[in-house]
């Protein structure tokens, strides 16, 4: 290529990226927080899915489970659960929750009250209890807890009082705990759900998500 011909290319090159970016320079990011996500969630609770790129962009930054991995991933600590005991059978599990956890406040929700036992009951009602409100709105099923037998697992689930609830098991399970502290077992608020239904538009309660933010020890 001529030396002449070859620096007009290198000028038109050098103008065309000067345009483009004081193009990027002028663009307006939109307002409040940006995520970037490897691909499009296929919906906003994780209780439904089995996707990665869902539950990476929902649980840990939307939602918190009673129990949680520690860092290692070698044992279970304290989410909203703050301390739990077992029975001398296997097949209670005692939960004392932590208070004064809020819910989210959105432009179509205004909690009224903290975290308490009834959220628990709900968002494992939901998918344990063919009679639940709830159950029969997801059209995907609840994958994992069905991979796992978690309706047959669970026999009961009984409120003490607001902060403490146990969970009844129809046999002894060495993988209970691990299993709620899994990405899938999330809290979702009771009070929501229960707006959405008196709207007529329960099924929003998995796409426009409310919950209680990351939970630490």
């Amino acid at each position: 290529m001529p030396v002449i011909v070859k620096r007009w290319y290198q000028l038109i090159s050098l103008c065309i990226s000067s345009i483009l970016l004081a193009a990027c320079g002028q663009a307006q990011l939109p307002s409040g927080l940006v995520y970037c996500s490897e691909g499009n969630p296929e919906s906003f609770n994780p209780q439904l899915v089995t996707s990665g790129t869902t539950i990476d962009a929902t649980s840990h930054q939307i939602y918190s489970q009673l129990v949680n991995y520690s860092q290692a991933k070698t044992d279970i600590i304290p989410g909203l659960a703050t301390q739990w005991s077992i029975s001398e059978d296997g097949l209670s599990y005692q939960f004392t929750l932590r208070e004064h956890v809020s819910f989210h406040k959105t432009n179509r929700f205004t909690p009224s009250r903290d975290f308490n036992a009834d959220d628990v009951l709900f968002s494992f009602n939901r998918i344990i209890d063919p009679l639940h409100p709830y159950h029969l709105i997801s059209r995907t099923g609840y994958p994992f807890f069905q991979s796992i037998g978690f309706d047959n697992l669970i026999e009961s689930i009984e409120k003490v009082n607001d902060y403490q609830v146990i969970f009844h098991l129809t046999r002894k399970d060495a993988s209970f705990l691990a299993n709620l502290a899994t990405d899938f077992a999330v809290i979702l608020s009771a009070e929501y759900g229960y707006q959405l239904l008196a709207q007529g538009t329960p099924e929003d309660i998995d796409y426009y998500a409310v919950g209680t933010g990351a939970i630490s020890a």
